[in-house]
């Protein structure tokens, strides 16, 4: 009963509050997070909708939106889309095979978004540019990789990864 108290205490605050919370969220997301304002406004409203749940009804909800999944298409996934020319499908499977894409904020411009996986020794750059090209670059195995962006791309994909799996280092050539 307790816990109950204290969400339905938050429940209030939530709603009473919401000029001072929902603003003080939307700074912190927007200049710490990088977050997109309307997935913050989903975020708000997810927690107003489980608190309520919880307080008033007393049932423990999960998260109904996937607030990771939703900021990364409205920050970058619609301009890759776009820029590739893949469908929604297609950039689900490119975020599983490429793990960058799942948690990095790229560096977005009007030619071409990139991605950079900082690793200690050295670094992997994935850029898809507005004309429907690729370039990716490892920089501990030296293993390049450019072309379009066609139905060989998943394939010439895997065989860029296993050559930088596989590859001779950069050292060895000492």
């Amino acid at each position: 009963m307790k816990e109950r108290l204290k969400a339905f205490l938050y429940f209030l605050m939530s709603i009473f509050l919401f000029p001072f919370t929902f603003l003080y969220l939307l700074a912190y997301h927007h200049f710490e997070d990088k977050q997109h304002f309307l997935t913050t406004c989903i975020e708000y409203i997810e927690l107003v909708y489980m608190l309520f749940m919880h307080s008033i009804l007393g049932k423990k909800v999960n998260e109904p939106f996937n607030i990771d999944e939703i900021d990364f298409w409205l920050r970058f996934g619609f301009k890759l889309k776009r820029y590739t020319g893949l469908s929604k499908e297609e950039i689900k499977l490119l975020r599983q095979e490429i793990p960058v894409l799942r948690y990095d904020k790229p560096e977005v411009t009007k030619d071409y978004i990139e991605y950079i996986n900082i690793n200690y020794t050295a670094d992997t750059y994935y850029c898809f540019y507005k004309d429907g090209t690729f370039r990716f670059y490892d920089d501990y195995t030296n293993q390049k990789l450019k072309g379009n962006i066609d139905s060989d791309f998943f394939k010439k994909l895997e065989s860029w990864k296993l050559l930088v799996e596989k590859g001779k280092r950069i050292s060895d050539d000492i």
